[in-house]
């Protein structure tokens, strides 16, 4: 197989990259998404859009390269670091991701700091982030 294909799934857009494995020859796609800071310490994105952005940006970096598809012998994804896209049983989407950055959960990770007797917890942990989830929507938590 001649091509990689690599995506970079950042926080305002997604790259995409294809890589010639005969001739070094790069070409790159991108596409942007929305940055939802809806108030103080939160941060998220929506699934659906980047799914959009990392489809877009691999049909425009394809195109570029003129490339047969079946040729592409492996795909490369960097994706967000802890990030939290709450799911039904189905893998349908119920609330926007919250995305690394996102740091609402400072009153959860104060009690788990208290009840570990730690500092190991902040706004932005994956635990405490997941218990503000369950405490202020239980609805989605239950599902």
């Amino acid at each position: 197989m001649r091509y990689i294909i690599a995506f970079d799934v950042g926080t305002t857009a997604v790259k995409a990259v294809c890589i010639d494995r005969e001739t070094g020859q790069l070409t790159t796609g991108k596409a942007d998404c929305e940055l939802y800071l809806p108030q103080l310490n939160y941060a998220e994105q929506d699934p659906q859009q980047l799914w959009d952005a990392v489809c877009s940006a691999s049909r425009e970096c394809v195109a570029k390269a003129q490339i047969d598809l079946t040729q592409i012998g492996g795909v490369v994804i960097c994706a967000p670091w802890k990030n939290i896209i709450p799911l039904d049983k189905d893998g349908n989407v119920l609330h926007r991701s919250m995305i690394w950055m996102d740091a609402r959960a400072i009153p959860q990770a104060t009690r788990l700091n208290q009840i570990t007797n730690s500092t190991a917890f902040n706004g932005q942990n994956y635990f405490a982030r997941l218990l503000w989830l369950k405490e202020t929507h239980p609805d989605i938590w239950a599902n």
